[in-house]
């Protein structure tokens, strides 16, 4: 039941091309003027470089992102980071959180383009 609980939500498979493009579009385009502002840490800069390109994908849309996909994505021990990272960006106002989320599901944001 879960399994299918979870499937009905995905909007996009796990991995998915979608998350791969996203990154290879964050890679080349600019770091959002604002995250050079906050941090040094390249690899927040490029998590908020993703999840404006998730933003611009996904249109007028929320995307979808949790602490085990940026644990997934900078290969890091634990999802506690990833989790961090994003909440870090909600409190900035770099992205919105529009849904959180629970149990299998992902958090649900929008990226804040005016704060960019």
């Amino acid at each position: 039941m879960e399994y299918l609980n979870a499937y009905k939500l995905a909007k996009f498979p796990l991995g998915s091309v979608v998350l791969a493009q996203a990154m290879e579009a964050a890679k080349k385009n600019p770091i959002p003027p604002t995250a050079l502002t906050w941090t040094t840490d390249p690899d927040v800069r490029l998590l908020a470089a993703i999840c404006r390109e998730l933003q611009t994908i996904h249109g007028a849309e929320p995307f979808f992102l949790s602490g085990r996909m940026v644990q997934r994505i900078f290969k890091h021990n634990t999802h506690a980071t990833g989790a961090k990272w994003l909440r870090s960006f909600c409190v900035m106002q770099v992205v919105v959180e529009v849904k959180k989320g629970i149990g299998l599901t992902a958090s649900r944001y929008r990226f804040n383009f005016a704060s960019a």
